[in-house]
């Protein structure tokens, strides 16, 4: 049967506006409206009549990602790490990542022993030289399926940068989006590197998020195309605690989920979600750690979203998010780099002041209740629980303490 359209005539968008505003009990004014972002000091239009497409070069192809687990490696838990693993694998992880605490070089024997490395990603977040030159004559030696050498120096010409920690501190999209551009400036500058491993917080609102991982990849194909370069980009998106609560920690799996769906809409290649009670003084280790990684299961495999690509492409409203991010990552990367640069004082002072700017407002807002958090400042939990932060665990960055909103209500 032939549809005919003609009997569906395109409606003004006055008429929606009106009847938006009706519903809304709004006036049908520009200002009705307006979304305003508070923490992104971003304003546009929830009803653009103006529109302009986006099209990302080099945007990842397909919808599938990798399911990350994260583990702290330190020189005496080596053969725990390594049932950790075992235990991740075993839940449905496919890539996992070692973080390294420790400045000594590493026993691999131990850590990776009875696991299947041709069969999985395994990343390794260095600190010196010597752990480096130890990893790389492992890789080379021994047949695998993917090993990533973490490192802000070129290993294997692979670079590793990531503003996982500007998220953590409070910072918001665009400085982190600013702070890996003005990185990522420098590196070309100073080494030469075929592949980039760029690392980033996942925050709690959907669309920005999703905007913000779009933008990345928008803004670095601008540098690359400048200095004439194109490596392969691999993007990894991690799950912080800035939002999170240790007194209603159940709540913290919807918080989860949401991210995780923001940062696989965002094309991410690899998605850690970190088991939410990582800095409680109470753990529940396998428990959270199969929840974490049961939310990227069902999302991969109920949700099919694996096989869904870019399906918000050409959404107005994401779009005008990344249009806006965009600008304003670039405009504050041009303001840092005329003051020499992410590593001279005056471009590193601009961008922590900048973050501390931010991070006031954050915790401003939620103050005041203009930011509500189920669980922490809504709807708390009535059956109170021994929960707390371990504080010792805490990672400062740029010289600023990281940032818990559950905290800042005591």
């Amino acid at each position: 049967m032939k549809i005919q359209l003609d009997a569906f005539p395109i409606i003004p968008i006055e008429k929606w506006k009106e009847q938006i505003a009706k519903e809304l009990k709004k006036e049908n004014t520009t200002e009705s409206f307006q979304y305003r972002d508070e923490i992104e000091n971003l304003t546009f239009s929830i009803t653009p009549e103006n529109y302009t497409a986006i099209e990302i070069e080099n945007d990842k192809q397909s919808g599938d990602w990798e399911i990350g687990y994260s583990i702290d490696i330190t020189e005496s838990n080596l053969k725990e790490s390594n049932l950790d693993a075992l235990q991740a694998l075993n839940f449905g992880a496919n890539s996992i990542t070692f973080d390294l605490k420790t400045e000594k070089t590493i026993d691999l024997n131990i850590l990776l022993n009875e696991i299947n490395i041709e069969f999985i990603d395994l990343h390794f977040n260095t600190k010196n030289e010597n752990q480096n030159s130890s990893l790389l004559s492992f890789k080379k030696g021994n047949k695998h399926k993917r090993i990533f050498i973490n490192s802000e120096k070129s290993i294997d010409d692979l670079i590793f940068i990531s503003s996982y920690l500007i998220h953590q501190i409070g910072g918001n999209a665009t400085e982190e989006i600013t702070y890996l551009l003005n990185k990522i400036n420098q590196t070309i500058s100073e080494q030469e590197f075929e592949s980039i491993h760029l690392e980033m917080g996942i925050g709690n609102n959907l669309m920005l998020e999703i905007a913000k991982f779009k933008s990345i990849r928008i803004l670095i194909n601008q540098l690359f195309k400048t200095y004439g370069i194109n490596p392969t980009v691999y993007l990894t998106a991690k799950s912080g605690f800035v939002n999170k609560s240790c007194l209603d920690p159940h709540s913290n799996l919807l918080r989860q989920t949401t991210e995780a769906f923001s940062a696989i809409l965002g094309n991410v290649d690899q998605l850690i979600l970190k088991p939410y009670d990582s800095y409680f003084i109470q753990k529940e280790t396998s428990f959270t750690s199969r929840m974490a990684i049961n939310i990227s299961n069902l999302l991969k495999e109920e949700g099919k979203l694996n096989l869904t690509n870019n399906p918000f492409e050409g959404a107005r409203y994401i779009n005008q998010y990344i249009h806006l991010a965009s600008d304003a990552a670039w405009k504050l990367f041009n303001k840092i780099e005329s003051q020499g640069g992410i590593n001279s004082e005056g471009g590193l002072k601009e961008l922590k002041n900048t973050i501390l700017t931010t991070r006031e407002k954050r915790i401003s807002l939620f103050k005041n209740n203009e930011k509500l958090l189920i669980g922490i400042n809504a709807f708390q939990n009535e059956s109170k629980n021994n929960n707390q932060w371990d504080t010792f665990l805490f990672e400062n960055f740029l010289s600023i303490p990281q940032l818990i909103l559950e905290q800042e209500l005591d």
